[in-house]
């Protein structure tokens, strides 16, 4: 810890420990009014204070056939890791539930 302090002071980049355990990546397609800013989605998500979610992308987004005017669907992958053991299916589909459920009644979206 001394050394980390001194190489800061020092102006040195901060350190950083990497896990030696996997990461686990999930999906989740989201349907939203146009006018919800995406972030508005992310930064609800990392409020909810989840130690493991290391990462969360948006990475598509669609308007047109099969999603209602004025609507469109975000999907983003949410990536969790923890630096003390391998983290489990049941871990991270528990916290997708209780993300899903406090996104519904928080911003009214809708899972798709």
């Amino acid at each position: 810890l001394e050394q980390a302090r001194a190489a800061q002071r020092k102006g040195l980049p901060e350190v950083i420990q990497l896990s030696p355990y996997p990461e686990m990546q999930r999906d989740m397609a989201l349907e939203a009014e146009t006018t919800l800013p995406q972030q508005q989605i992310v930064e609800a998500v990392h409020s909810m204070g989840y130690e493991y979610l290391q990462d969360i992308t948006l990475f598509d987004e669609y308007t047109g056939e099969h999603v209602e005017q004025g609507k469109r669907s975000l999907a983003y992958r949410l990536t969790w890791q923890a630096v003390d053991r391998t983290l489990t299916d049941k871990d991270v589909d528990l916290a997708m539930q209780e993300i899903r459920c406090t996104l519904e009644k928080q911003l009214s979206l809708i899972l798709r």
